[in-house]
């Protein structure tokens, strides 16, 4: 190791420890290694400090996502999760909603079985009888939920309030008694713009990226 261009930040934590031990191995006397000691603590606690400063300085993302209130159903064909989006930066986050076809996509979850690959579930809706660009303003600090039921077939009548989610594909399964855990992502590809028909206002949105949640348990009935 080239001692004379030993810096913390370049370098990282250990090598601050790797150039304790190059040092203690230059030093024969017991005062030397007591001084190579400290030496290498104070230059392992300087690479430490300087990391810890450049996390802090990255910027949060601005929204977060969590799953909240797992239940499953009685006939273990259907499952409801809440899926919560919020925003963490010091200014408004303007998504789509999803009813239309501009936000329908934004919102999939996964089901984890006990055995073998998560199934993804998304929204079944392919058409609409009305259309239009509709956002959610969502202010710092504030929280969108979306109360979602996670079915094996799409369920009739369609529920009100609440955002549906079937299979993306087939999956042979009879029930969801084998899931074990869900996990969720939002996300947007493209800032999305639209007039109003008098052309007096635009609606848009502001935000692009991927959010994940974390995996959360199923409780079993």
């Amino acid at each position: 190791m080239d001692l004379a261009n030993w810096e913390p930040g370049k370098h990282g934590r250990n090598s601050a420890f790797n150039l304790g031990l190059t040092l203690h191995g230059k030093c024969s006397s017991k005062e030397s290694m007591k001084t190579t000691g400290l030496l290498a603590l104070a230059l392992f606690s300087a690479g430490t400090f300087v990391h810890a400063a450049e996390d802090a300085a990255k910027p949060k993302p601005a929204l977060s996502a969590r799953l909240e209130n797992p239940k499953l159903a009685d006939d273990a064909k259907s499952l409801t999760v809440d899926f919560i989006l919020t925003n963490q930066s010091d200014k408004p986050v303007i998504f789509a909603e999803r009813w239309n076809s501009w936000g329908a996509y934004q919102w999939s979850l996964k089901v984890h079985l006990k055995k073998g690959d998560p199934l993804e579930f998304t929204n079944p809706q392919q058409t609409w009888t009305r259309n239009f660009l509709s956002v959610v303003t969502l202010e710092p600090g504030k929280e969108h939920t979306s109360h979602c039921l996670v079915a094996l077939a799409s369920p009739s009548p369609w529920p009100e309030k609440v955002d549906v989610f079937t299979p993306a594909k087939d999956t042979g399964l009879q029930d969801l008694k084998t899931a074990s855990g869900l996990s969720g992502v939002f996300s947007a590809e493209e800032i999305h713009k639209e007039s109003l028909p008098d052309g007096s206002k635009k609606r848009e949105t502001n935000w692009t990226g991927k959010v994940t949640t974390e995996k959360i348990a199923i409780p079993g009935k």
